[in-house]
């Protein structure tokens, strides 16, 4: 008898949007088998004949599954500041037109639109002084190499590390 082995193969739904039981038959229900004889099933087949089984619900539940679209809604509430650097990222007359209308007067291009000189590019929690046990504030070892440190990128573009440590910061520029 190898009906509690089925039911256990066929209950092994895991990672799926199914269970065993549900709204038909009740809560906690068992699978119920209903062979003519004793026969003989790998556990290998179960388990195929289940996971094409899933397969084809899943995809008859995606078929059926209606998306709600979102519906722009417009909005007239200010911007909470009246102007943006390149560090707003406005790379488009869009983005521009967006920010006008909510009471920005003033709106810089981002970065790439137009290069801002002496500009950070990014601002990082994760300083690599600190990382290398350097940070003058946190820990007691001190640089073998003399700053300004600099990131170089595979294509040879160098940019310049600043470190804020009051803000516990490090800035990355372009050189």
């Amino acid at each position: 008898p190898q009906a509690d082995n089925l039911r256990a193969q066929l209950a092994k739904l895991g990672n799926t949007p199914f269970e065993v039981g549900g709204i038909l038959s009740g809560e906690g229900s068992d699978i119920e088998l209903n062979f003519s004889r004793n026969w003989f099933l790998p556990a290998s087949v179960v388990a195929d004949w289940r996971r094409q089984a899933v397969d084809k619900l899943v995809s008859v539940r995606r078929i059926n599954y209606r998306r709600e679209t979102a519906v722009w809604k417009s909005t007239k509430h200010a911007f909470p500041t009246t102007s943006l650097t390149y560090l707003g990222n406005v790379m488009n007359n869009a983005a521009r037109n967006f920010y006008l209308a909510h009471g920005v007067s003033s709106v810089a291009p981002a970065y790439e639109a137009q290069a801002v000189p002496d500009a950070a590019l990014m601002f990082c929690k994760h300083c690599l002084r600190f990382s290398m046990g350097w940070c003058p504030t946190h820990q007691k070892g001190r640089s073998p190499y003399r700053e300004p440190y600099y990131l170089v990128g595979t294509d040879g573009k160098r940019f310049k590390l600043a470190f804020d440590c009051k803000n516990c910061q490090m800035k990355v520029y372009a050189e």
